[in-house]
């Protein structure tokens, strides 16, 4: 225990025996106690006070923070903090979210990266993290033994990758770090390296920060880019708060310091007027509270584009978001002066976004999804009718479960869709409809109707336009069916074939392959480079492995490892590894092309000396040996015409 500790008990101790003291005695003697009571008890709070200073170190105010972007709040807003007062338990749940870690200042409690001395090596030179007193730092070589040293100022994320930013000489403008770091693999890669899009070289990025990740990163971000001087950029909350849903609070709060206004309300039916509350909004308005971040976006007009730069973006919750943003509908827009214009800044705009029916392909970008979604155009769907901001009191699940999705209690199920579609609540409805038994993975809405044709963070995720499965859209559209993609080991043909016979959805002209090979080895082996991620992804998923068997699955996973895409060959070997006896498998996706080469033949090899081999089947190019056959799969893959895809997530 420390003197300081010690002191504070002992003040605390002496006004605590004065009052005993005194209160025994007569009445001056009672006066005297009771003020010998509240002289140690402010004794004991100032002591207190003093010790707890010494404990943290000082901070500099942050207006004195010269080397990134600092937070000024403007107006009416208060920041978080000042909400948890009134608001213990939403404060709460907000802080277990991971909107909260969107954007963080370094320290202790936020880095959950390695920088213990950590020494990795990529582009032939080492990195260096490591951590003195408070800074956190990165050496990275350049020629010879000489090294560059980067302060990281800011970080970006923290749920499935954590991505840092260094302070540079231009003002508060960030670079960004070469190198990110994966939470899952706990390992540092190169930044490029979770992203779709073809292998490239390292870039520093500098100011990328300040003009795109602060828009949807922060709240109430204002660049105040200056040619000249560079960024000094000011928010007014690192990472997404409470202001970003709700508004400016400082209304709410001052009117709120009244108690007799504030129990007034509670009793009220009438709405607080001094906030927003999504949840009382119309389904339109409140969704597009999720819309101005998690949408393909550009502004409205060119006041607002003008007006950006100083003063963050004209939307407040409760608006029109329509008034100051042009939502991106694909190419609907077309002959539209700001789709014009962005289709000749950027030809492949929409290509990088959506499959070529305008249904969105990347992820953070589910607010696009749900406009073209039926629910919402012709009900009332929002975005709150499956997810919730702050989890209820009575969840029992674990907060960092909820935290994962945001989905209330029992929206993961089938819940979310009954609540609406109420016939399709019971077990005999269901199985009519769904032609799968009640409780199985055929008879989840969300498998059918909103399967993973999503790509990002280095996975597939839900498509959040509300869709039924169909062969024909996937001819055209190059989109994975639902069917199959819980069905890996099954054709398109059969899928058409039982398409039309449950839902008289007419089947498309397929091709002979459609007829005798698995659609999901075809994705593998022609498809492009987000069709195999997709597919990929789902043989190492759980349902699809249940529903399709895995015995087989190796020998086709294992042509992902020498995949040209980072990506892919990370969500194949991870999907590799979640097999029978692959648990241990060792592979690194940002290896050597030799390597990774060397890798593919130990897949092969470990799968063909299992005890135990797989049933022959043709339309999964196993033989009558139970090997591969090697000359279909070649062929299929010769098949690839392999368009690049980049996708801006």
């Amino acid at each position: 225990m420390s003197v300081d500790v010690l002191v504070l008990a002992l003040l605390l101790a002496v006004g605590i025996a004065g009052a005993v003291a005194g209160l025994r005695g007569r009445r001056p003697h009672r006066f005297v106690g009771i003020v010998a009571l509240f002289f140690g008890l402010a004794l004991a709070l100032a002591a207190e006070a003093v010790w707890r200073s010494q404990l943290a170190p000082p901070s500099i105010p942050e207006a004195q923070v010269v080397d990134r972007p600092i937070v000024v709040r403007e107006g009416e807003s208060i920041g978080p903090e000042t909400c948890r007062s009134c608001h213990p338990h939403h404060y709460d749940t907000w802080r277990s979210s991971h909107h909260r870690t969107m954007t963080q200042v370094p320290t202790e409690a936020s880095v959950v990266a390695d920088f213990d001395d950590r020494v990795v090596t990529f582009f032939g030179r080492d990195f260096r993290f490591y951590k003195e007193d408070d800074a956190f730092l990165m050496d990275m070589e350049t020629k010879g033994s000489e090294s560059r040293t980067f302060e990281l100022v800011l970080s970006t994320g923290a749920h499935h990758q954590q991505a840092f930013w260094f302070a540079t000489e231009e003002g508060r403008s960030l670079g960004k770090l070469p190198l990110i770091w994966i939470n899952a693999e706990q390992r540092w890669v190169p930044y490029g390296s979770i992203f779709m899009a073809p292998p490239s070289r390292p870039s520093l990025g500098v100011g990328v920060w300040n003009r795109s990740c602060i828009k949807c990163h922060t709240v109430g971000g204002r660049p105040r880019s200056d040619p000249e001087a560079g960024h000094d950029t000011h928010v007014t909350e690192f990472g997404i708060s409470c202001e970003a849903c709700h508004g400016a609070a400082g209304g709410h709060a001052e009117a709120h310091r009244n108690p007799l206004h504030r129990y007034a309300q509670h009793f009220s039916t009438q709405d607080d007027s001094t906030l927003v509350n999504p949840a009382d909004l119309d389904h339109e308005r409140s969704a597009q509270v999720c819309g101005q971040c998690h949408s393909v976006y550009d502004f409205a007009d060119e006041a607002g584009r003008a007006s950006y730069d100083e003063e963050g973006f004209g939307y407040r919750p409760g608006d029109d978001l329509r008034d100051t943003r042009h939502v991106y509908r694909d190419r609907r827009g077309e002959g539209d002066p700001i789709v014009e214009a962005k289709l000749a800044r950027s030809p492949r705009f929409f290509d990088r976004r959506y499959w070529s029916d305008g249904m969105v392909r990347v992820s953070g970008r589910e607010f696009n999804g749900l406009l073209e979604t039926p629910c919402f155009q012709q009900g009332e769907m929002s975005c709150l009718s499956c997810h919730e901001m702050h989890a209820h009191e009575g969840d029992p699940r674990p907060r960092s479960e909820w935290a994962n999705d945001q989905l209330g209690a029992g929206r993961d199920e089938n819940a979310a869709c009954t609540q609406c579609h109420e016939a399709l609540g019971s077990d005999e409805r269901l199985a009519e409809h769904t032609h799968h038994a009640p409780g199985s993975t055929g008879s989840s809405c969300y498998n059918c109707h909103m399967p993973h044709t999503t790509l990002g963070l280095m996975k597939a995720m839900r498509s959040h336009t509300i869709d039924s499965p169909d062969v024909r859209t996937e001819v055209e559209t190059g989109r994975p069916n639902a069917c199959n993609l819980c069905h890996l080991d099954e054709t398109r043909a059969w899928t058409a074939a039982y398409l039309d016979a449950w839902y008289e959805i007419d089947p498309p002209d397929l091709e002979a392959d459609d007829q005798e090979v698995a659609a999901s080895i075809r994705w593998l082996l022609e498809g492009d480079a987000g069709q195999r991620a997709i597919a990929g992804w789902h043989y190492g998923w759980a349902p699809a492995q249940q529903t399709s068997g895995t015995d087989w699955m190796a020998a086709s996973l294992a042509e992902l490892l020498t995949d040209s895409y980072d990506v892919v060959r990370f969500v194949g070997s991870r999907s590799l590894r979640a097999l029978p006896g692959f648990e241990d498998f060792e592979y690194d996706y940002v290896g050597s092309k030799v390597a990774r080469d060397v890798s593919r033949f130990e897949a092969l090899a470990r799968w063909r000396a299992r005890d135990a081999r797989p049933t022959p089947r043709a339309a999964l190019l196993i033989d009558a040996e139970g090997d591969l056959d090697e000359a279909t799969f070649d062929r299929l893959r010769g098949n690839r015409e392999d368009p690049i895809v980049v996708l801006a997530e």
